[in-house]
């Protein structure tokens, strides 16, 4: 029996969003990336009626795709309760249009940081979380993170493109 369409709607799960984080050294990932692609091309090159040879290309794209993907460790962003991500925005208002540029990046870099540690699952603490954002990942990395926890609650307030990055 199928559950009706109003348990199906209200039990439904917040989104989720996956960033793909890197955490094998570049050449191991660069070299698993590239036989990745190399197993793609071959298992695309095997023709149609050659069953043998095409299992064997796709066992190989198989391992080459379990190699690149040990490269990288998914972090999960979950949505917040649309009134929890309202409550946030109001808890980390936008700097006052007369404000200094520093300052306005400095609030809008505090409000991505705090949506990004209310929407991130995983065992790390918040000050984990906050060390490896600062420490471990490039400033793209970072910025691509915080983007994806905003869109996995479906509202932009990005970084003024005209603040220089500092």
């Amino acid at each position: 029996m199928t559950d009706s369409l109003r348990d199906r709607l209200l039990n439904r799960e917040r989104p989720v969003a996956r960033y793909p984080c890197r955490v094998a050294p570049v050449e191991e990932t660069e070299a698993a990336e590239t036989a990745f692609a190399v197993a793609r091309k071959a298992a695309m090159a095997v023709r149609s009626d050659d069953e043998k040879a095409a299992a064997e290309a796709n066992k190989a794209l198989a391992a080459a795709a379990t190699a690149r993907d040990a490269c990288y460790e998914p972090i999960r962003l979950r949505a917040l309760e649309p009134d929890a991500f309202e409550a946030l925005q109001d808890a980390y208002p936008p700097a006052a249009d007369d404000a200094e540029a520093k300052a306005k990046q400095a609030a809008d870099e505090a409000y991505l940081h705090a949506v990004f540690l209310a929407t991130v699952e995983g065992d790390l603490t918040e000050q984990e979380w906050t060390t490896f954002v600062h420490k471990n990942l490039s400033t793209g990395e970072r910025n691509d993170l915080y983007n994806l926890s905003i869109a996995v609650n479906g509202r932009v307030r990005a970084l003024n493109p005209s603040v220089p990055k500092g």
